[in-house]
């Protein structure tokens, strides 16, 4: 497989074994399709289920691009100056900072800051969202959040301590290794690594797996 470098954006529509059917002609961990990252330093990425958003973590913007063919569609500035961790929930767009361990609720029609709270611990670089709940991935620990304030519901250790990002696929949650390049299939209750594939390039970072 082609490796890329890190201005290059996987968006991974994974052919993954247990979480989703496989084709015939997929096995787990194929890539089905790619484009080129909308920035130089890509960090967190998510959907609305109708645009990707990517966050620059060195210029503290995001991009709001479409999917099928990569275009950006539009940029506005992050709500914090090192924006890491992506997720898309409740017609909010949620940030979390990589140095001050901020996460903030963003209306991205308005460009408000709608709720903000900090996370477990500083250096929050993951975000995933599934049922209500938050995961934010700090520090080789990924916890368990409400949205409304923080409160932790609970967390357990992150695969390896080089994970960096999440995503949810609605029943497993997924965490990138930046070192190892690899991608790890984990129960969200237990935290237990059920599969893992690897990476579909180097230093693994942006995670999404969506429609």
């Amino acid at each position: 497989m082609k490796t890329t470098t890190p201005s290059v954006l996987s968006i991974v529509f994974l052919a993954v074994a247990l979480a989703l059917p496989l084709a015939a002609e997929a096995a787990p961990g194929d890539v089905k399709a790619s484009l080129a990252a909308p920035c130089k330093y890509p960090a967190g990425m998510a959907s609305d289920g109708k645009h990707l958003f990517v966050a620059d973590w060195r210029e503290a913007k995001i991009f709001q691009i479409n999917p099928a063919d990569g275009k950006v569609v539009r940029t506005f500035e992050a709500p914090t100056l090192k924006p890491a961790g992506l997720a898309f929930a409740e017609d909010r767009l949620w940030v979390c900072d990589d140095h001050t361990g901020g996460v903030y609720a963003l209306n991205v029609e308005t460009g408000v800051v709608e709720n903000t709270f900090e996370a477990p611990q500083k250096r929050a670089t993951g975000l995933a969202h599934d049922d209500g709940v938050l995961f934010i991935l700090a520090k080789g620990k990924i916890y368990r959040v409400m949205p409304e304030d923080g409160t932790i519901l609970g967390y357990f250790d992150a695969p390896e301590r080089s994970c960096r990002h999440l995503a949810h696929d609605g029943k497993y949650l997924w965490v990138s290794d930046r070192i190892k390049d690899e991608l790890y299939m984990v129960d969200p209750e237990t935290g237990k690594v059920i599969a893992i594939i690897k990476a579909p390039g180097r230093m693994a970072l942006p995670l999404f797996l969506g429609p």
